[in-house]
């Protein structure tokens, strides 16, 4: 695997740890299962299907750009998810 895999694996992973401490707060959920969902779609299709079959179709300079990409979406979605989040207290 190249490395800006694991790059995005370690960010996915400390993104998740941020999303469990965060959970009680309205966006702390909902970021987690989005990471979630990035991690089945990405990481584990990666793994899970012949990563050395994309490779000869790819070329190994793409699926790198490829994880860069996942990688600057994690960064983008880490800062803009606390950031944006307005809360709304009804009821009160």
């Amino acid at each position: 695997m190249p490395f800006p895999f694991y790059l995005s694996g370690l960010a996915l992973l400390c993104l998740g740890f941020f999303a469990f401490k965060a959970r009680w707060k309205g966006w702390g959920l909902p970021m987690g299962m989005v990471l979630a969902t990035v991690g089945a779609w990405y990481f584990d299709d990666a793994i899970y299907n012949d990563y050395d079959g994309y490779r000869s179709i790819f070329g190994e300079e793409i699926l790198s750009e490829a994880w860069w990409q996942v990688l600057l979406f994690l960064g983008a979605f880490s800062v803009l998810t606390p950031t944006l989040h307005i809360e709304v207290k009804c009821f009160q």
